[in-house]
């Protein structure tokens, strides 16, 4: 069947351009260029501003080191500051720069834009074919590769 093999390759192309891509850094339109990682954790802090190392950690699903890498690099890079509030002055937090939250929203336009095309084509199928296609995407993931 050709579309069986077509829509295999296909998979195969997604997979291996969205394993490229989360390497890639990207210019948000504010003359920073950020990596997936960073303008996610950018994402996370604008969601949820004010908040310490220890809820971004759990946010994200990663360790606090692996929070503290990050920010230290966003705080070079002038996206984040990182401040005590008045009356502890043990918990550090975390709260977006006004470039920090330019690079939010043009994420945010950056996934709109992305994804607007394939809203358009999903609200002109059926019920049955959209609940195919989950289907399909749902199988798809379950047969990933797993982290150990």
């Amino acid at each position: 069947m050709k579309q069986y093999n077509e829509i295999l390759e296909k998979m195969i192309g997604i997979t291996n351009t969205m394993n490229k891509t989360s390497k890639c850094p990207r210019d948000f339109g504010v003359g920073v260029r950020l990596y997936p990682s960073e303008i996610h954790t950018i994402e996370a802090i604008g969601a949820h501003e004010p908040m310490n190392a220890k809820a971004l950690a759990q946010a994200l699903g990663i360790t606090n080191g692996a929070v503290t890498q990050i920010t230290d690099k966003l705080q070079k890079k002038g996206m984040v500051e990182k401040f005590k509030m008045e009356g502890n002055q043990k918990t550090v937090y975390i709260r977006l720069t006004t470039l920090g939250r330019t690079a939010e929203h043009a994420h945010d336009r950056f996934h709109e834009k992305a994804y607007q095309s394939i809203a358009d084509y999903l609200s002109n199928l059926t019920e049955d074919q959209r609940i195919a296609i989950l289907n399909f995407l749902n199988l798809y993931m379950e047969n990933l590769p797993k982290e150990k």
